[in-house]
């Protein structure tokens, strides 16, 4: 294969604008292999990818790029106490604040794999908020308590790292396309299964598994970071969280248009996973990641024993083994990350609805309403959270602590108020807030992450997150349901209130902290990485095929 011909290849691959104009290179010697011939042509467009991407590149070193098993720079960790003065800058941006042009970057194959990670993760919600929002008709349908019914709901969080670490691997190994379009059928089957559950033990244990098939959906999403611009990380990873509210929209809706009736809950489990089935079949026919059918071609061609399957896998394993001693620790901190602001979501957001039914005296449609209203804070705050934090002087982390804090002062709005209206507003100002952490997570994870096994890193921490965080909405449903609260005109409720309040308190102080400490690569490029089971020079001549 000619140098051309590779250049062409690799500037649509990374959606370069133009050829590299620089003097032509002297005749290589004959001897040197098509491997090191894509290794140095890689190089040179990722060199010319930065030049196109930095505004003022007169300022900056010429940036090098290695396409060896990605090893973190510790110079590009930053305390929160060392951010504040200059000591190191965060990388040069190209300055494009305003969110249409930022997005006007985005080409058709941009939107194309970024609408695909968002129907999968709303798929995805759909059938777990279906379960969160009918706690109280799945209890009356099996004659048991609201409480052992979120044991369904702790076990799906407990199941979920599990797929997260199957198709996460699967994905970082194979390519994004068929693990995930698989994954989103075994939601789909796993959701009827539910449906079908004639005993509650049938029914938690059909939830377990769905949880496997759950855990591996976020992961998966990181697609959109294979060739999406650098500016507009931040708002792809906003807009991507936004799925989440939709899906509790989605969920609230079918809720009040099915009914309050117990067995009503089959019928939303039914559309469930119709739109899971439907997420697959567009999964199916949308193409790979371009690194990934780039380089299985590539290989092919300069490699003759490429395909052969225990040089990949002995190749993967061994790289896979090189990522966790590099980055356990990135990974421990990951998780609890997420952990924190999953526990004020699962203490709070899971139990916001039975808190509404049965502390607040709400009935199903006016419970629903509120629900869906409460989204529109949600929804503005995990796209305005994400873009934001893509801000030069905001970046992730300041970003995260602010949204944190506001949370804090917007806890008595949201849970004091009696009257539908002021329970709406304190709401959506305080998933405001707590949901423009969320839309943080999916651009700073991925930016943490080792870039050969994203999909297996950043899905893993957020599962292990999340099962961190499972007990929450087990715990506050127990401790509410065995205390009473006396209201002020005698009435005895469960006490919902006050037990919600005092956990996302806590949750959010620790989270302040925690977020403080940590590190931040913001804008490290994503799309330079090869693959973590495709040869590289020095690993095609240690495996013989060279």
């Amino acid at each position: 294969m000619k140098d051309t011909s590779q250049n062409e290849v690799l500037f649509s691959v990374f959606d370069i604008q133009g050829p590299v104009t620089e003097p032509p290179k002297a005749h290589q010697p004959e001897e040197e292999s098509p491997a090191s011939e894509l290794k140095e042509v890689k190089l040179s467009d990722a060199d010319q990818e930065v030049k196109l991407l930095d505004a003022e590149p007169d300022k900056k070193a010429k940036k090098k790029v290695s396409f060896e098993q990605d090893v973190p720079d510790p110079a590009l960790d930053q305390s929160f106490v060392a951010s504040i003065g200059p000591i190191r800058p965060h990388p040069p941006s190209s300055g494009l604040t305003n969110p249409i042009k930022v997005l006007r970057l985005m080409k058709i194959s941009h939107w194309m794999y970024f609408f695909v990670a968002w129907l999968a993760l709303y798929a995805d919600f759909v059938d777990f908020l279906s379960l969160a929002i009918g706690t109280r008709k799945i209890a009356l349908h099996f004659e048991t308590s609201k409480t052992r019914v979120s044991t369904a709901i702790t076990l799906t969080l407990l199941t979920r790292p599990i797929g997260a670490c199957i198709f996460g691997l699967l994905s970082d190994y194979h390519g994004r396309r068929w693990p995930l379009a698989f994954n989103l059928c075994l939601l789909g089957i796993f959701q009827i299964g539910s449906i079908r559950a004639d005993s509650l033990n049938g029914f938690i244990c059909s939830r377990a598994f769905f949880g496997i098939g759950m855990g591996g959906v976020s992961g998966l999403t990181s697609m959109i970071f294979d060739s999406s611009p650098l500016e507009a990380r931040g708002i792809l990873g906003g807009l991507l969280q936004t799925a989440i509210p939709c899906a509790s929209i989605t969920a609230a809706g079918l809720n009040m248009a099915f009914g309050a009736a117990p067995e009503t809950y089959k019928l939303m489990f039914w559309v469930g996973a119709a739109i899971s089935f439907f997420a697959a079949i567009v999964r199916a026919i949308v193409p790979d990641s371009p690194q990934f059918r780039h380089s299985r071609i590539v290989e092919i061609e300069a490699n003759p024993n490429a395909r052969r399957f225990k040089v990949k896998i002995s190749r993967f394993i061994r790289n896979f083994k090189q990522m966790i001693v590099q980055d356990w620790t990135m990974l421990i901190y990951c998780a609890i990350f997420v952990s924190l602001n999953s526990w004020v979501n699962n203490a709070f957001g899971n139990n916001h609805f039975t808190f509404l039914e049965s502390a607040k005296g709400m009935n199903n449609r006016t419970a629903s309403i509120i629900a869906m209203l409460c989204n529109i804070g949600s929804f503005s705050g995990m796209l305005f959270g994400g873009a934001l934090s893509q801000f030069s002087y905001l970046g992730r982390r300041r970003m995260a602590i602010f949204c944190t804090v506001m949370a804090i002062f917007f806890i008595p709005a949201a849970v004091l108020p009696t009257s539908p209206a002021g329970l709406t507003i304190g709401c959506i100002f305080f998933y405001l807030f707590v949901q423009g952490y969320c839309g943080i997570l999916p651009s700073h994870l991925n930016e943490l992450s080792p870039k050969a096994f994203r999909a297996f890193f950043t899905g893993t921490a957020y599962q292990l997150g999340t099962m961190i965080a499972s007990p929450g909405a087990q715990v506050v449903n127990a401790i509410s349901e065995s205390r009473v609260k006396t209201l002020a005109n005698g009435t005895r409720v469960e006490a919902y209130e006050p037990v919600m309040a005092t956990t996302a308190f806590i949750i959010l102080f620790i989270t302040v902290f925690w977020v403080a400490i940590g590190p931040e690569r913001r804008n490290t490029e994503l799309r330079d990485f090869v693959p973590a089971a495709i040869a590289t020079k020095v690993e095609a001549k240690q495996d013989n095929v060279i």
